[in-house]
């Protein structure tokens, strides 16, 4: 945990994406493989916490990734059908829980490693989250 907050680097502006997803009335949530406890700190060191409805971590009892539990967790506690919920993520167990979970895929293209040989099975495939809140708020 200490290496994820001192080599914490935001990709884009998650704040202000996140912030204008909140402002329009949308329940925001994180499904990590890291432990919910980091995924809290990291939040928190972004300054997107106060705008989540969840953090859920491999440990937080829904199971880990690719498994739909996190997913479905979040549909239960905003009660969202799961195929209304968009699992944004930048991994193929990303995707793998979306399907999973029957939630909309959306993949970033900003993410450590390449999404090419796998981005055809998303629903969307957008370069960053800020494209994506310009995409999704632009009728809002």
């Amino acid at each position: 945990m200490e290496e994820g907050r001192r080599f914490l680097t935001p990709i884009g502006d998650p704040a202000r994406a996140l912030a204008r997803f909140h402002a329009a009335g949308l329940p925001i949530g994180i499904a990590t493989n890291d432990a919910e406890e980091n995924g809290r700190i990291q939040a928190e060191l972004l300054g997107v916490g106060g705008m989540l409805r969840a953090v859920y971590g491999y440990d937080s009892g829904y199971g880990a990734k690719p498994k739909p539990g996190m997913v479905e967790a979040f549909a239960r506690l905003t009660g969202l059908p799961t195929s209304t919920i968009a699992l944004v993520g930048d991994t193929k167990h990303d995707l793998d829980t979306a399907r999973a979970a029957g939630a909309i895929a959306i993949l970033v293209r900003c993410g450590p490693g390449p999404i090419d040989a796998f981005a055809g099975e998303a629903d969307l495939v957008v370069d960053g989250i800020d494209d994506l809140a310009d995409l999704l708020l632009a009728t809002v």
